[in-house]
């Protein structure tokens, strides 16, 4: 076929004859793509589309659109999150399908137990007891804490021993109730004695737990007051042992020897517990009120303030490290802090370790820390402490 002129038009033949062959070309190259979408959705080898008028396609047949699969099984993934897989077209000779997948939140683990099945909680993180500080944890436990104390007055020294039965019931798993005794024995650096019997302390803790490993506890608690001693120049060796208890313990359960008060006392405390570590700070007001012996007791109102800070640190699952620090204040000015400045606070730091054993239903999680007076009265007269700590809890 020869070219036409210069500037003149193709003849109708010729164009027919090109469109015809361009058809062919084209025809082709769509009947092998065609051909590559098949086999790539693993379908049957299936002829080329028929050619139409002039060698042009037909057009080609709509693919299936690919099906979405709810199973987690037939996807081979954990979810319906997954990416959808396209249906291949029902065949004679297609495999059978393959068993489904487990899901590997079910999967067994090494040591061939289970893991923990979806919607159950996992295991709480382990709580730091603290040593004179509140639990911030409702729990139900049995404690006997027991505290010898050594100071010294004018180059003599004095021992004091207070042993503080505590129990504690879980109402609700947010609320837990406790009641506390004391039992004072203290021998002075004089060389007298005296005994003595706390007041009742009785009060509430609510806890709750936060987001990110943090809880919250609420303490309302108020005493009765029938602790002895509190006509000093009637028994003054029990007045004694009350305010020799009193430092004893920190100066913390000083609601506990104001055996002439009726003392309420509400407190906050908040705590992370995350990872085997334990952080808390505790803060606690006192208002007491005068109810007895008005001739030897002058302060018909009293306010004090305690507050204290516990680290602890689990090493293994039986074995826990802490230290605490203790802090407690005057907020107003009793008679005798008017007559001695010194005697308006105290500081102490204390430190030990605690086990921890399963015992019945519960665990029996004894300790011992020793105790130092760093500011106050707690350091002047230079005490030094040994808490023994002996609490079941379940």
């Amino acid at each position: 076929m020869s070219p036409p002129a210069k500037g003149q038009p193709l003849p109708l033949a010729q164009k027919v004859q090109i469109f015809q062959m361009m058809g062919h070309r084209n025809g082709i190259v769509l009947s092998v793509f065609f051909l590559a979408s098949q086999v790539s959705a693993q379908t049957n080898v299936m002829d080329p589309p028929p050619t139409g008028a002039m060698g042009m396609p037909a057009q080609p047949p709509i693919a299936p659109q690919p099906a979405m699969s709810e199973s987690p099984a037939a996807l081979g993934a954990s979810g319906p999150s997954a990416s959808p897989t396209t249906a291949a077209p029902a065949s004679p000779t297609a495999a059978p399908p393959s068993r489904p997948s487990v899901p590997s939140g079910s999967a067994p683990s090494l040591a061939g137990q289970t893991a923990t099945p979806p919607g159950m909680s996992p295991r709480p993180a382990p709580y730091s007891l603290p040593w004179g500080l509140r639990p911030i944890i409702p729990v139900t436990v049995l404690r006997l804490d027991t505290v010898v104390a050594s100071y010294r007055v004018n180059d003599s020294t004095g021992v004091t021993a207070a042993i503080m039965p505590l129990l504690g019931y879980r109402f609700t798993p947010n609320f837990m109730g406790v009641a506390r005794w004391g039992l004072i024995g203290n021998s002075a650096p004089d060389g007298t004695s005296g005994v003595s019997v706390s007041n009742i302390a009785l009060g509430g803790i609510w806890g709750l737990k936060l987001p990110a490993s943090l809880r919250l506890g609420f303490f309302l608690g108020a005493t009765v007051p029938i602790g002895t001693g509190g006509a000093k120049a009637a028994d003054p060796l029990t007045a004694a042992a009350n305010s020799a208890g009193l430092y004893a313990r920190s100066a913390l359960d000083n609601a506990m020897f104001a055996v002439n008060d009726f003392t309420l006392f509400p407190g906050v405390d908040f705590a992370y517990v995350g990872h085997g570590l334990t952080v808390q700070v505790e803060a606690t007001l006192l208002q007491l009120f005068r109810v007895k012996n008005e001739a030897v007791q002058t302060d018909a109102f009293r306010t004090n303030f305690t507050a204290g800070l516990h680290v602890g640190y689990f090493a293994t699952k039986w074995l826990s490290l802490s230290t605490e620090l203790r802090y407690q204040r005057w907020l107003s000015t009793p008679d005798a802090v008017a007559q001695d400045e010194s005697l308006r606070d105290n500081l102490s730091l204390a430190l030990g370790p605690r086990f921890h054993a399963p015992l019945g239903r519960g665990f029996l999680r004894p300790g011992f820390a020793y105790n130092a007076g760093l500011a106050g009265r707690l350091s002047s007269n230079s005490y030094h402490m040994v808490l023994i700590d002996i609490p079941y809890v379940m």
